[in-house]
């Protein structure tokens, strides 16, 4: 689970939907990724690197959590 990158997203203004739609897949495809039930691609991983460059490492922004019980 990549809750640092759905915090992200939420605190950025940026929505699932408007991420989903710069990545070129279906917002539920992003919601399983950011849940870690579907891996990222590497060109999906590289292009949410590159909108947020500036700000936040890759680790971070990739950082898995576990789920909670």
């Amino acid at each position: 689970m990549f809750k640092n990158l759905g915090s992200i997203l939420s605190d950025e203004g940026m929505g699932i939907e408007a991420m989903a739609e710069i990545l070129g897949i279906h917002r539920n495809t992003l919601s399983n990724k950011i849940g870690g039930k579907v891996d990222f691609t590497l060109p999906e991983a590289e292009k949410i690197l590159l909108i947020f460059k500036r700000k936040y490492s890759f680790d971070y922004l990739f950082a898995r959590h576990p789920e909670a019980s």
